[in-house]
């Protein structure tokens, strides 16, 4: 694969393994103004994003974006909020889970819901492809959706 892959630069694909950090990892240049790492799990409401669409599921288990109590008081956020996550790829609004079964500095959003566009062009659903890079990661040529560095704030309703 090395010898007939297209690669881009700093990409390798090596024999053993080898650490190879990725596109947005600790070391990218999106960290410094962006401080919080989102990233994406599978959830019990869906396989990938097969049945994101049956209101049942949904009602069952709701698209939340995890937060820990630090990050969120921190940001005014509380249990339940809608909060809206952002980079320079696009944003995001979902309610908050506020736990302290995530890392503080870390966001965690279930992976395969469904892109709503809403006002602004702010996906409404919590889709975390929205927030991703189109850089393929290096082997898997997969989306690279563990790797996002964002921002969060409290979405405050006007009257």
């Amino acid at each position: 694969m090395a010898q007939t892959w297209e690669l881009q630069e700093g990409e390798s694909i090596s024999a053993l393994p080898e650490y190879q950090p990725p596109a947005a990892g600790t070391e990218a240049q999106e960290q410094q103004s962006l401080p919080l790492m989102c990233v994406g799990h599978h959830y019990k409401q869906r396989t990938h994003s097969s049945y994101a669409n049956n209101p049942w599921l949904t009602e069952a288990a709701p698209q939340t974006v995890w937060i820990h109590p630090w990050d969120a008081q921190e940001r005014g956020v509380e249990h339940g909020d809608l909060v809206r996550i952002f980079n320079q790829h696009g944003s995001t609004a979902v309610q908050a889970r506020v736990t302290p079964r995530i890392m503080p500095g870390v966001l965690s959003l279930p992976q395969g819901a469904w892109y709503r566009e809403g006002e602004g062009g702010v996906d409404r659903n919590g889709c975390i492809n929205i927030l991703t890079s189109q850089h393929p990661s290096p082997v898997a040529k997969g989306n690279p959706q563990h790797t996002n560095w964002v921002q969060l704030e409290k979405i405050r309703w006007k009257a």
